[in-house]
């Protein structure tokens, strides 16, 4: 006979008999322990749905296939059933424990379930399944136990730690709250006497300090040898009275010091010979209830303290030096060799095409690409002349021109010009006579200055910030009518630009109306922004490079993708190894603009500072510490010196200069004029 399985009616777990000879024996179950008869298997064929089902067959291989197993279950033998009843390892549950609906499926008689076909249950499965509900409720029952001693064991715990915590906290409050005696003694106490016995007989402390011991034994005998004097028949309870008028004394002659610190106290001559006429000046006297070893502390003991709070006032110090501040002196190894700008315009090229609708920084930078002329943007004179650097432009040259040709197209696209500097770069600019018309030379300061204190404090704060006085000490700044006025022979255009830039943003600042006409204050004002408060830096780009370009297209390119405008100071970048034709790649895929240009700073050395919330400039560290700008921020309760030590980093600098960062406030306290560089990108 083939191997067979046999299956368990206590866990219904599957058994692999290997030996025929093992029919008919007892075995244990390996799972549950279960005693289990071994009887020949019986062949049964089952129609199922997957056709013809050999019971034999189904356990040829050992166990039946999990798909099989829920679906189909072989009945025991009629050996096994018999076998089963008369075993007395299982007995049947009693009647008093089955319900009387299911007694007679125990008895064996029970008839079909309504509207089925199956015959009653077996005595062996019904008692199968009794056992199983027995198991069952000996599980839940286990659990339901283990469960509550659980929480009455955590509960125990946690009373028992606060009955801990508390009697630990009880204890400890009253061992602050006893008082402490230097000297333990076993013998009865007794109540303090009036503070003038205390001081009339006193007693020695035996721990007295080596120094007190001489003028201590010199008292104690002179006490002896009074005919008052009498000797204590209990010395250890003398001692302990002695302590507790002491602890007394100490603490009433502190709080009489607190109160009158000045008053003296009386010697200690006086105070052994009173009598009643002066017990009244020796209560008032804030000491008198010291004994005669602790009176030398007279004066510590009744001096007062009277703490001071320091001014909050900011440490003024030197401002950083150029070789803090990362300033190089001389020139740079990396250097790009100078360009001959005049020659280099004279070239003739094919044309030049910028579409329709193409952002002016964009404009330049493909302009600076074909020329390979370092090319800046003065955005100062741009603003003073009311010109917008965000406007769009569009150049179609399609015919051979020259690069000087072209230029002059770029720049007559928005009303500048381009000149030349020492004949190496070119700057994109407004004309002075441009901005001079635009601001004028006075401008109506009466909705911001009301009175002469205040007028004094303008013009002091104008010498501080943009223009000191002439050399005779008297300011170039001058108010008349209400007005801020100013001799351009003596004020230049760029400095009155300024005052007037910073009287604009303080009226921009308190939603006020301009004073000069055909100028926008919203754009005209400065704004300081910091960087960590950017979200468009920090959004990934989906711009891909994905091979080797020029620097000044790349720059362009993740700018755009971000919606920011950037402005090169490619005259100063040149110093460091950088122009608009250097070839190089960077990793934009799922990086932000942020990253990007870290990058950038990181590998040439340069400076990312903001113009505003949507642009930026390139530029050395050099260049962009000489640019100082002013701003108008609110004030937020602070002072200026707190201001200044706050916008420390921004201290504007040169080679040979370095000039701390001045912070004034306003007369309302509202807002503080600022003088510093642009906020940057922090590395």
């Amino acid at each position: 006979m083939e191997p067979f399985t046999i299956q368990c009616s206590t866990c219904q777990s599957l058994i692999r008999v290997r030996n025929p000879k093992m029919i008919g024996q007892i075995v244990n179950c390996p799972k549950c322990n279960s005693m289990i008869q071994i009887a020949e298997p019986r062949q049964i064929r089952v129609e199922s749905h997957r056709g013809v089902i050999d019971s034999t067959a189904m356990t040829k291989e050992g166990l039946i296939a999990p798909e099989f197993d829920d679906e189909y279950r072989l009945a025991p033998s009629d050996e096994a059933v018999a076998d089963a009843a008369l075993s007395p390892l299982v007995a049947p549950p009693r009647a008093a424990e089955v319900p009387e609906f299911e007694q007679a499926f125990y008895e064996g008689n029970a008839p079909p379930l309504p509207g089925s076909t199956h015959p009653a249950l077996s005595p062996s499965t019904i008692q199968q399944l009794a056992v199983q509900r027995s198991a069952r409720n000996r599980q839940v029952l286990m659990i339901a136990v283990l469960g509550l001693s659980g929480v009455l064991f955590a509960g125990l715990l946690f009373t028992a730690f606060l009955y801990w915590y508390s009697g630990d906290r009880s204890g400890s409050q009253q061992a602050q709250n006893q008082p402490k005696d230097p000297v333990t003694t076993e013998g009865p106490k007794r109540e303090p006497e009036p503070s003038t016995e205390q001081a009339d007989a006193p007693d020695l402390d035996p721990l007295l300090d080596p120094m007190e011991e001489s003028s201590a034994a010199t008292d104690k005998t002179a006490q002896a040898d009074s005919p008052d004097a009498q000797s204590p028949a209990n010395p250890d309870a003398e001692n302990a009275d002695t302590n507790n008028n002491l602890t007394s004394a100490i603490a009433n002659a502190i709080a009489d010091a607190g109160s009158n610190p000045e008053q003296p106290s009386a010697p200690e001559s006086d105070t052994a010979a009173a009598g009643d006429s002066n017990a009244a000046d020796i209560a008032a006297a804030p000491t008198a209830e010291l004994p005669d070893q602790l009176k030398k502390f007279e004066n510590i003991l009744s001096r007062s303290i009277e703490p001071q709070m320091i001014a909050d006032e900011v440490i003024q110090k030197a401002p950083p030096t150029a070789e803090e501040l990362g300033l190089q002196v001389g020139g740079d190894a990396k250097a790009l060799p100078p360009v001959d700008v005049g020659t280099q315009l004279q070239l003739e090229v094919s044309g030049l095409i910028v579409p329709d609708g193409t952002p002016f920084s964009t404009a330049v930078s493909t302009w600076v690409q074909v020329s390979g002329i370092p090319t800046g943007v003065d955005l100062d004179s741009f603003a003073g002349a009311g010109v917008d650097p965000y406007a769009t432009v569009g150049i179609k040259e399609a015919t051979a021109k020259t690069l000087g040709d072209i230029g002059k197209s770029l720049a007559s696209a928005i009303d500048v010009n381009l000149a030349g500097f020492n004949n190496q770069f070119l700057v994109f600019q407004a004309s002075e006579a441009r901005v001079r018309d635009l601001i004028g030379s006075s401008i109506k300061i009466d909705d911001l200055i009301t009175n002469e204190e205040q007028a004094k404090w303008l013009v002091a704060t104008l010498d501080q910030l943009i223009m000191p006085p002439a050399d005779s000490g008297e300011s170039v700044w001058k108010i008349k009518d209400g007005e801020l006025v100013t001799d351009p022979a003596v004020v230049n255009t760029l400095s009155w630009f300024w005052a007037v830039r910073l009287l604009e943003t303080w009226r921009h600042e308190a939603q006020l109306e301009s004073k000069v006409d055909g100028l926008d204050a919203a754009k005209f004002a400065t704004k300081f922004v910091d960087a960590d408060q950017l979200p468009s830096l920090d959004r990934p780009m989906q711009f891909a490079q994905i091979e080797r370009t020029t620097v000044a297209q790349l720059i362009t390119a993740v700018s755009a993708a971000n919606k920011w405008h950037a402005w090169i100071d490619w005259a100063s970048a040149s110093q460091r190894g950088l122009g608009p034709n250097t070839i190089d790649m960077f990793v934009t895929q799922q990086r932000s603009l942020r990253q990007v240009l870290r990058d950038l700073m990181n590998k040439y050395g340069m400076v990312v500072a903001f113009e505003d919330d949507r642009s930026f400039i390139v530029t050395t560290s050099q260049e962009y510490l000489a640019q100082a700008r002013l701003y108008v921020l609110p004030s937020n309760g602070r002072t200026a010196e707190q201001w200044q030590t706050e916008l420390e980093p921004l201290t504007p600098a040169s080679v040979d200069n370095v000039q701390p960062v001045r912070a004034v406030l306003t007369p309302d306290s509202k807002f503080v004029m600022v003088r510093c560089c642009r906020p940057r990108l922090r590395n």
